[in-house]
């Protein structure tokens, strides 16, 4: 398909089977491998004519996270020794993490075009995650009683804030008469900010909210 003679085709593709760990696979058939497997595989044949951008739609989709950490690792190795753009479409926000520069699209548009590190830095330091039963009363009293940045997603409550740590605690006393099921604090992730520029939650990648 890419005009490739069979003189350059053999050795590359001997190369990129070894390079996705398949070597000893040569002869199985492709229907005997695992999910994570036939991943590396869709890659190395992708790569054989060395294209000089490779586009990638949800590539590590259904994968484990051992065959997940592979296939980007592999991808990592390939970004330092070829001359190769990638442009991944993903929903997983650890996917994007890995990537240089992200552009986030809702509805279809792209709002907002930056590195992981300067998107994180427009969410607050920490992140407290709510889960309760009257999610929409939770983040009148937060807004009203203690001033902070606060929004509803389903029956979770996040809040942004510096000094988690010691938050926490004002926050469940501040809501000892609300049902809190669980309290979360974390560090600010590409999800917390596809929530705040967008509004909405990142999804599967297919819902009206991707």
């Amino acid at each position: 398909l890419h005009g490739l003679p069979k003189s350059v085709a053999a050795p590359r593709i001997t190369e990129q089977l070894a390079l996705a760990g398949l070597a000893d696979r040569t002869q199985d058939l492709v229907a005997t491998l695992s999910g994570g497997m036939k991943r590396r595989l869709d890659l190395a044949r992708a790569l054989l004519h060395r294209p000089r951008l490779l586009l990638m739609d949800e590539p590590t989709a259904g994968l484990a996270e051992a065959a997940f950490r592979a296939t980007w690792d592999r991808l990592s190795d390939m970004r330092k020794g070829e001359k190769t753009a990638i442009l991944v479409a993903t929903h997983r926000p650890d996917e994007a993490e890995r990537c240089d520069r992200i552009a986030i699209l809702d509805g279809g548009k792209i709002v907002e075009t930056d590195t992981p590190t300067s998107l994180r830095s427009r969410v607050l330091d920490d992140v407290i995650v709510l889960t309760c039963e009257q999610a929409d009363d939770v983040v009148t009293e937060i807004r009203d009683s203690m001033g902070l940045s606060c929004r509803r997603t389903g029956a979770q409550v996040v809040v942004e804030c510096e000094r988690g740590h010691e938050v926490v605690p004002k926050l469940v006393h501040q809501l000892k008469d609300q049902t809190l099921t669980a309290v979360e604090l974390r560090r600010p992730s590409l999800a917390d900010v596809f929530l705040k520029i967008t509004g909405n939650v990142l999804t599967d990648g297919y819902g009206e909210n991707s």
